[in-house]
This record gives structure tokens, sequence and C-alpha cells, in this order.
């Protein structure tokens, strides 16, 4: 085989291999799972909080940012990453867990009697994170999907993200943090069938982590199984999971070397032109 034939070959391999994994099926569409460490998160019991009651908004979103602030700031140790790292959580202790959840509340609108509601939540979640210095040299990326499907989840959860879900039995709504979703397609069918797909959540009503049962339709939108949003009653409804709330950082948009060389030759040129026009 001739050297020219050699690199034919390898080129052909790798056009090949690049169409393989334009074509491939992908992850969310298979038996696959996604688990974040739970011990990472925060486990904060809402009943810490001035929300009490209502403060499950407020609550869920600090059970992420505990989370987000642990990834980021080990992250920013390495080469090549923005520094300093993030201050989103700066008090790991249960009495500052609370006071950033009461800073959120007073965010969100929420208070004792109260609770927020979807563009409240969005509003004060992003408002916190955009205040200078909080992200250190992250920039801060939130988002607000109300058509919340399985895809959605495995594809936020799978770009790094933190997740907070709001579930309805169609009396009751509640905030819960999102941490991993397993699917194992036992019959190898490429179905989601009953029993076979369960996502880990930490509750804000007591701060404690559990999985459960989850069940997707054929369109991709989902009900958890056996879980009580409200215990008064023996009843136990489908819970409905219709919004998602993500957050993460990303790097800020540094020029190359390069380009720091082009914008600085482009400003000496129109010094040096405004220059000679002024002398005419």
């Amino acid at each position: 085989m001739t050297l020219h034939h050699a690199r034919m070959r390898l080129v052909r391999s790798v056009i090949v291999l690049g169409l393989t994994a334009l074509v491939a099926v992908p992850a969310w569409a298979q038996g696959s799972s996604v688990e974040l460490d739970q011990l990472l998160f925060g486990h904060l019991d809402q009943h810490k909080t001035h929300c009490d009651s209502e403060g499950c908004g407020p609550t869920s979103v600090v059970n992420s940012f505990v989370y987000l602030q642990k990834y980021h700031a080990a992250t920013s140790q390495l080469p090549k990453t923005p520094q300093p790292g993030p201050s989103i959580v700066t008090d790991f202790t249960e009495n500052g867990l609370a006071t950033l959840a009461n800073l959120l509340g007073t965010l969100m609108g929420c208070d004792a009697n109260c609770g927020t509601d979807n563009d409240k939540l969005y509003a004060g979640k992003k408002k916190y994170l955009e205040n200078p210095g909080r992200t250190g040299g992250w920039v801060p990326k939130t988002d607000w999907n109300n058509t919340v499907t399985w895809k959605w989840i495995t594809d936020t959860l799978m770009d790094g993200v933190d997740v907070e879900l709001l579930v309805s039995d169609g009396t009751t709504s509640h905030y819960v943090t999102l941490t991993g979703y397993t699917w194992s397609d036992t019959n190898s069918n490429g179905k989601q069938d009953d029993g076979e797909t369960t996502v880990g959540i930490i509750d804000p009503s007591d701060g404690t982590y559990s999985r459960q049962k989850l069940n997707v339709d054929t369109t991709g939108h989902m009900t958890l199984v056996g879980y009580d949003l409200d215990e008064t009653t023996p009843a136990v409804p489908p819970v409905t999971i219709s919004d998602g709330f993500s957050e993460k950082l990303v790097p800020s948009p540094v020029p190359e070397p390069g380009v720091w060389l082009m914008l600085g030759a482009g400003v000496l040129m129109l010094g040096c032109r405004r220059f000679t026009h002024t002398m005419r």
C-alpha cells in the first residue's frame, strides 16, 4: 500500500466516523442515566425560611445553587478557566442557606402567606445571578421551559446544569430540585415502559433526597407516580411536570491574541486617518 492510499483510507475512515456520529441515535432516546451526586446539592428545608410552607420556590433554587457553586469553584481551579471562581453561595450552613433563601424569596416576591410563581421565580433567580461579583469570571445562563419534555430534561442535565421542576397534581403545585434520571430499557424495545424510568429529586418540603417513578408518554411528557403532594387526603393522583428552570455558568467570551492584534491595528489605522484628515 502506498503512502497516498494509506492517507486516502484514513480520510475515508474519518468521514465514515463523522457520518456515523451524525446519524447516531441521541442518548436521550436510549436507556441511559445521568446521576449528579445528591450530596453536592443543598438539602435545605423550606420550613427553616421566612416563607415557611410557601417557600418551595426559593428553597429549591438554593439547593441547586449549592451544586452550582461547588462544581464551578472546583472547575475554576483548572488551567484556562475563568478566574476567580463564583461566590453564588458563601455560607453552606443551614442558617447560611436559609438566609440566601430569604433573599431569593424577597427577589421572587415570596412571603409567609404567599408563594412565588414562574415569572417571579425566573426573574428573581436571574437578577440574583446577574449581580456583579457573584459569578466571578463566569457568565450566568438561565432558561425557563414551560413545555418540559423528557428530551429537555435529559439534554439539560447532560449539558451540566442545575434544574428545578414545577410539578402539579391539578390542585397543588410545588417546586423541586432535580438531581438526575435513570432509564433502564429492560426489554430493549426503545420505549419507556412503566417502571423503567426514575428521577432523583430533593424535596424542599423537608430537604430530603428521593427517587421517584416516572411515566413518559409517546410525546415525551411526564408524570410522577406515587408522589403525594397533599398528604391530608388519601388519594395520590398523578403529578404532572409542567415547567423546568435551569442555570449554568459559561466562560466569558475572550478574543484570541490574534483578534486583539487586529482590533489594535484597526484602532491605530482609524487614529492615523483622523490625524491625516486634521492636518489637511
